[in-house]
């Protein structure tokens, strides 16, 4: 997958920008605050029709505007599509490929998918156990239909309960009708996304304990583990997970009515990193801990492309000033002719660095010139 064109018009800080790309490594050089990252941020939208930055679609639009849109054009399996995501406050947006309208935003992904890697990113290991939640949502969304369909209903279902907990409290019955039918929601949609989890992390841990030897010089090993808060199980058996999930919410019922939430779910679960058997939050030092987060994200580029059959696109939201020179150059070698990549940076030498066979854009006040 590539992006050949992208036109924004009304777009964060872009009033009209249209640039062409190259099909390997492109780098966005400026100052904090010109407009890099929003670069970045239009390019996961053409993919997913959001923003990785803001829940809110209107903060995509250019200040005193009503609409604005990002236009582009991808190339996924040799084949060229046209993209279109258009945004008009109060009225929503519109998603179309080639001309057409399109009802589900991740029909994108098929055209153009991206794996994002921000500095915000290397706290996964050391963050709180949200962070390495999101790590697994925001890739499986894209790539798996029945992780979508799982994850939008079980998050409704879930906020039912909990809505059911905080206004009946105590005078809620377990054998009651109304919370009996949330917590079907709840375990046959939960169940999925658990089993669909793991499945991924065995996979994530494959990938990743290779890229990590790979750099850390053989000498240390990766481990990844999915920590389930209803199931000791670590199976392809999701009935068994189903009932082991029914069993942790009659456990913990008492418990959840005096909190006001449900407290165990894949919405509490959580990723354990190891290395060499030990806690990277505890025992790693900093560079194993970037080490770690760089093996995982690559371990998800290659797992996007495994999923879809096709190389998805990196964006490096000024990352590389965050890594010492021997991760850069790993980096750097992993998606050399291979990955179509996009780099932020405030920093000159870095661009000059890699600007041999990229395309290098000057970034200032919201435009973008062609070094």
């Amino acid at each position: 997958m590539y992006l050949e064109e992208i036109r924004l018009v009304n777009f964060r800080n872009y009033r009209h920008e249209t640039l062409s790309f190259s099909s390997g490594i492109n780098v966005f050089i400026g100052d904090n605050a010109q407009g890099k990252t929003n670069l970045l941020e239009a390019v996961h939208v053409l993919s997913t029709s959001r923003s990785h930055r803001t829940s809110s679609d209107k903060d995509l639009v250019l200040w005193g505007e009503d609409e604005g849109s990002v236009l582009g054009t991808a190339y996924a399996s040799g084949i060229r599509h046209q993209v279109s995501i258009k945004y008009r406050i109060g009225a929503g947006k519109s998603v179309e490929i080639n001309g057409k309208r399109v009802r589900r935003s991740s029909e994108l992904t098929s055209v153009l998918a991206t794996v994002v890697f921000s500095p915000e990113d290397l706290q996964i290991v050391k963050g709180s156990p949200e962070l390495r939640r999101r790590f697994l949502d925001s890739q499986l969304i894209q790539v798996s239909a029945a992780y979508r369909h799982a994850y939008r209903e079980y998050t409704k279902a879930l906020q039912h309960r909990n809505m059911m907990l905080r206004t009946y409290g105590p005078r809620l019955k377990r054998s009651g009708s109304d919370v009996v039918v949330w917590d079907r929601q709840i375990t046959d949609h939960g169940s999925k996304l658990i089993f669909l989890r793991h499945k991924a992390v065995r996979q994530l841990q494959r990938l990743g304990d290779d890229t990590y030897r790979t750099v850390a010089g053989g000498t240390e090993r990766l481990n990844l583990a999915y920590l389930s808060t209803v199931t000791d199980r670590d199976e392809d058996d999701e009935e068994a997970i189903k009932e082991d999930f029914l069993s942790a919410l009659e456990r913990t019922f008492e418990e959840s009515i005096a909190r006001g939430i449900t407290v165990v779910g894949p919405h509490r679960d959580d990723l354990a990193i190891t290395i060499n058997g030990k806690d990277t939050r505890s025992f790693a030092s900093q560079g194993q801990q970037r080490t770690a987060v760089l093996a995982m994200k690559m371990a998800m580029l290659q797992f996007v492309e495994e999923c879809l059959g096709d190389i998805p696109v990196l964006l490096l939201d000024d990352v590389m000033s965050e890594l010492d020179e021997k991760r850069r150059k790993y980096l750097l070698s992993v998606v050399s002719d291979r990955v179509q990549t996009f780099i932020t940076t405030t920093s000159p030498d870095i661009g000059n660095t890699i600007s041999d066979s990229s395309a290098v854009y000057r970034i200032e006040g919201g435009r973008a010139t062609r070094c």
